[in-house]
């Protein structure tokens, strides 16, 4: 471990260090930052963790790391595998490994390829995903894009547009191991413009809706206009 100028914290084996401002943290062994941690650039492609707040412009994480408090965040890219055991803020967040929040996440644009798991609520102006996501309380963006490779959930699902597609091409890894297509579920969905695929939910209610292939929906109730397709299975609906 080395400090440069007071000003970064470089980590390259075994160590522990303390919380501050920093200009730049990079961690490439296994680390234990104590305290509160602020700084312009955050790198971890080792083990770390941080067992304070984490106030930093941009993150990436190609190992793994586990953060005991909030985190904030201008930028944040999660290539490895991330545990925010607070809440997580990011304005712009790219993940295309594993990333768990264990408390509510806030965002402005999310674009996730992997797996995303949140215990409370999360929140974005643009959520796209292509894997698997589990969702403790409300998915609310204004622009939401799913892309089923695994079985994904919500309790909630609330946009202006929503749009939710079964990955076509080659095989998913829920058909693999259980031999049924991947499925997104949500006790109610709601929107403006909502289109659906592989979707199970007790409520559907938005402004222009289609009910495409593969759905299973207790209830639509729709504004405007109602499309079905013949594979798909609504048991009511009803134009408000």
């Amino acid at each position: 471990m080395r400090m440069e100028n007071n000003h970064d914290l470089i980590i390259s084996g075994t160590a522990k260090a303390a919380g501050g401002k920093y200009r730049r943290v990079e961690i490439s062994g296994s680390a234990t930052v104590s305290g509160d941690l602020t700084c312009d650039y955050c790198r971890i492609s080792g083990s770390g963790k941080t067992d304070g707040d984490v106030k930093v412009k941009i993150m990436k994480v190609s190992g793994t790391s586990h953060h005991f408090g909030n985190v904030e965040a201008q930028a944040m890219d999660v290539s490895g595998a991330c545990h925010v055991d607070g809440r997580l803020a990011c304005e712009d967040l790219k993940a295309s490994g594993s990333l768990k929040v264990d408390k509510h996440f806030t965002g402005e644009k999310t674009e996730v390829n992997g797996t995303l798991t949140i215990k409370g609520n999360c929140a974005s102006e643009h959520f796209t995903i292509k894997g698997s996501f589990k969702i403790g309380e409300m998915l609310n963006a204004d622009t939401i894009e799913i892309m089923l490779y695994q079985n994904a959930s919500a309790k909630e699902i609330g946009g202006s547009t929503i749009q939710v597609r079964k990955e076509h091409k080659g095989f998913s890894l829920s058909k693999l191991f259980n031999g049924l297509q991947p499925m997104l579920s949500a006790d109610v969905i709601e929107g403006d413009d909502i289109s659906l695929e592989n979707t199970k939910a007790r409520v559907v209610r938005g402004k222009n809706v289609h009910i495409g292939p593969g759905c299973m929906i207790d209830l639509v109730e729709y504004y405007e206009e109602l499309t079905q397709d013949q594979e798909a299975e609504v048991k009511s609906f009803k134009k408000l």
